[in-house]
Formats: structure tokens, C-alpha cells, sequence
């Protein structure tokens, strides 16, 4: 189980569609690993896009406090960045991607999603 804490994400409602989007996603991963090839070919586009729909909502939910979080600094951001995503309004989930990419939002992480492979 993935815990996450209660101020990781800004909007209530996206945490709980988060939540239950992961909750979801624990169950087809628990299947696609006892299914056989069919089985495990039939469940991969509805894992991808669960993990997009995942990845758009912390991303959304991300700049929209960056954007609205004015009382407190965020820590680990660096002031520029913060400021063009203050200044700029994405609506596109490519443009969230490029954002992140840009401000290497997931270095830490970036190999380590690279290299999942399904098995």
C-alpha cells in the first residue's frame, strides 16, 4: 500500500482521485502478475492510462499550488521556477509533462520510472 501524506496534495478531492485511482491500479498490477500473455496485454492500456490520469492530477494539483500557496515559501523550489509556473496557466497535460521535465521536477525518480518494465 502507498501511503502519502495528508499535505502532499493541495486539493482534497484530486488526493481522493488520486487515492482511488492508485487503489485501482494496486489491483490490476496484483492481477497482471499471476495473469498469463493475453490476460496481461488486456490489462496494460487501462494500467497506462490510469498512471497518465495519475500523473495529470498530481501535476495539475501541483501548479495549481504553486500558483495559490502565497503564505508560505515551497520548500525545495527554486524561486524561478516557481515564478514562471505562477505566471504561466497550463491546461494541457503535454504541457505539465514538458513543465516538469523542465524543471527536472523528477530527477530523482526519472531513471527509476525509465527503467519499470512490465513482466
Amino acid at each position: 500500500m502507498i501511503a502519502i501524506r495528508s499535505n502532499f496534495i493541495w486539493n482534497f478531492k484530486t488526493g481522493d482521485n488520486v487515492n482511488h485511482n492508485l487503489r485501482i491500479l494496486a489491483l490490476l498490477y496484483g492481477h497482471f502478475a499471476v495473469s498469463n500473455g493475453e490476460q496481461r496485454h488486456l490489462l496494460c492500456k487501462p494500467m497506462i492510462l490510469l498512471i497518465a490520469a495519475v500523473t495529470e492530477a498530481v501535476l495539475q494539483d501541483f501548479h495549481v499550488r504553486c500558483r495559490q500557496h502565497v503564505m508560505e515559501v515551497m520548500k525545495n523550489m527554486p524561486f524561478e521556477a516557481l515564478e514562471i509556473i505562477k505566471l504561466k496557466r497550463i491546461s494541457k497535460f503535454d504541457k505539465y509533462i514538458e513543465s516538469a521535465k523542465r524543471h527536472d521536477l523528477f530527477k530523482d525518480v526519472g531513471e527509476l520510472i525509465a527503467s519499470t518494465e512490465f513482466q
